[in-house]
């Protein structure tokens, strides 16, 4: 049985999923399961978190107090070096458990998933991404 390769996508500071939709359904057209990451770590123009309940929703803004430890004039920015990388921590935690899902997905069917995915995925899976999301 054919498989297809998976790619995990990490967008950019300020961007979101939805940014690179071109790009994924250009990669998905060559046959590639492309799995898109709205990341909840504050880089995001705006990422929507799955809601307690019906009548909630929970979206997670941009954060825009990282640049109050961003100064131009220093050579070097320790604090935002170090807000920029707790950033990143976050997207790494969040790229793989979305790497644990998919191979969860291809071992067994989920009731979920309007297609199963059992044993249709490679696992060898491909990690790529624009600017900060290509360094995660």
């Amino acid at each position: 049985k054919a498989q297809f390769p998976v790619i995990i996508f990490s967008h950019g500071l300020m961007g979101n999923s939805r940014t690179y939709t071109y790009q994924a359904m250009e990669l998905a057209s060559h046959g590639y399961v492309v799995v898109s990451l709205d990341h909840g770590d504050g880089s995001s123009s705006f990422t929507i978190k799955e809601p307690q309940n019906a009548e909630q929703v929970n979206l997670v803004p941009y954060d825009f107090d990282i640049f109050k430890h961003y100064d131009p004039t220093r050579k070097e920015n320790v604090d935002y070096v170090r807000a920029r990388r707790a950033q990143m921590e976050i997207r790494v935690k969040e790229i793989l458990s979305a790497m644990d899902a998919i191979l969860h997905l291809n071992k067994q069917d989920e009731s979920y998933c309007q297609t199963s995915f059992q044993n249709k995925l490679t696992k060898d899976m491909i990690f790529m991404g624009h600017s900060f999301g290509g360094a995660a």
